[in-house]
C-alpha cells in the first residue's frame, strides 16, 4: 500500500460519490493499494487494518468521535488513538479453515466485502443476513467422512462456525465500550472504520473546493496545481488573501 495524494483522494471521491459505501471503500484500497489488489476478497478484518492504515497516512492517528447516550440522550464527545481501536491477532487467519466437531468437519472462509455487495445487491433482510452470509462462507461440509448439504448443518455446528469466524477475525466486529458522564449508563456500541474515515473524507473533500475556489479566484491557478500544492502551503496562500 501507499499514501494517496491530494489530487487521488479527491478524484476518487468524486468518482464514487453515488456508489454504496462498500463500494467506495473498495475503490479506495485498490487505488492504494495497486491495480492487482483483489481488496473484494480480503476477510473483512484485513480490509479494515488497510483502511486504518490509509487513514493514519492521510488523516494522522488522532480520532474525535462523539456519540449518545441511550439512557439520557447526552451528547458524549471524546478523542483516542486509532492504534487504541485496532485489534491485532497474533497470527494471520488461513483463507481456508477447518473445523471438526462430533461427526462433522467443515471448511470455511471469512466474510469478505464481496459478500456484502452481493448481500446489499440481492437486497437480504436483516433478520436472514447472518445465515446468507454463513452460506455463503462455508465451502465444504462432511458428515462421518461423507459429503452432505451445508444447508443440512446443524444449528449447533453453524454456532460454533460463526463463533470461530469472530475468534479468526476479530477486526471484523469492533465494540467500543461507553459512559455516560452524565448519568453513568454504561453501553456498547460498533465502530465501522467505513463510516468514520468517508465521513472524514467527505469533510475533507467539502473543504477542499472551498480551497480551491478561493485560490483560483484570487489567483487564477488551475485545480490541478493547487491540489498538488501541500497542505501546509494552501494555508499559507490562503493567509495571504486573508490578511
Amino acid at each position: 500500500m501507499r499514501p494517496l495524494t491530494s489530487s487521488e483522494l479527491f478524484g476518487v471521491w468524486e468518482q464514487t460519490l453515488d456508489q454504496p459505501l462498500i463500494a467506495r471503500t473498495i475503490k479506495l484500497l485498490e487505488l492504494a493499494s495497486g491495480e492487482h489488489a483483489d481488496i473484494a476478497s480480503l476477510p473483512i478484518g484485513e480490509r479494515d487494518a488497510r483502511m486504518f492504515r490509509l487513514r493514519e497516512w492521510l488523516f494522522g492517528n488522532r480520532m474525535f468521535q462523539t456519540a449518545t447516550c441511550p439512557a439520557c440522550s447526552e451528547k458524549i464527545e471524546w478523542e483516542t488513538l486509532s492504534g487504541d481501536i485496532q485489534i491485532h491477532p497474533g497470527t494471520a487467519s488461513p483463507r481456508i479453515i477447518e473445523l471438526s466437531r462430533n461427526s462433522y468437519e467443515v471448511k470455511f472462509r471469512l466474510v469478505n466485502s464481496a459478500d456484502i455487495v452481493n448481500l446489499i445487491k440481492n437486497k437480504i433482510p436483516p433478520e436472514q443476513s447472518a445465515n446468507y452470509l454463513l452460506q455463503h462462507c462455508i465451502l465444504e461440509v462432511k458428515k462421518s467422512g461423507g459429503l452432505i448439504s451445508k444447508e443440512n448443518l446443524p444449528a449447533e455446528i453453524a454456532e460454533t462456525i460463526e463463533e470461530e469466524m469472530s475468534v479468526r477475525d476479530p477486526q471484523a466486529d469492533v465494540q467500543l465500550n461507553l459512559g455516560c458522564p452524565a448519568c453513568h449508563h454504561q453501553w456498547q456500541t460498533g465502530f465501522n472504520i467505513m463510516s468514520f474515515f468517508w465521513a472524514e473524507i467527505n469533510h475533507w473533500a467539502q473543504k477542499i473546493m472551498q480551497e480551491i475556489f478561493v485560490l483560483a479566484r484570487f489567483f487564477g491557478w488551475s485545480e490541478q496545481d493547487i491540489l498538488a500544492m501541500s497542505p501546509r502551503r494552501r494555508q499559507l496562500y490562503l493567509q495571504m488573501i486573508n490578511t
